[in-house]
């Protein structure tokens, strides 16, 4: 989390957050769940996109050390920032 929150400090807080699977299908989150370790997140799509802000205010509970997830628990170990879209989406990977 320290990693992801220091690249996008810069990005408006308003940007949706989307998640690519591993079929390259990009979907909103719409949910944070917490691993079974207790120390990772999980990132839940659905239907509407969660904001940076509410992504940064949910994790300030955890370790900045904690992982982002995919559903499967596999780690997320990038993102993109697609800036042609309003509000800017932020593409995790």
């Amino acid at each position: 989390m320290i990693d992801f929150e220091s690249l996008v400090q810069y990005v408006t807080p308003t940007a949706q957050l989307y998640l690519r699977s591993h079929d390259n299908q990009i979907k909103p989150i719409s949910q944070l769940a917490f691993a079974p370790n207790k120390l990772d997140i999980i990132l839940i799509t659905g239907n509407r996109p969660i904001t940076l802000s509410q992504l940064t205010t949910r994790s300030r509970q955890i370790s900045g050390h904690a992982r982002l997830l995919y559903p499967n628990e596999d780690s997320i170990f990038g993102f993109q920032l697609d800036i042609t879209t309003q509000p800017i989406q932020i593409i995790l990977h």
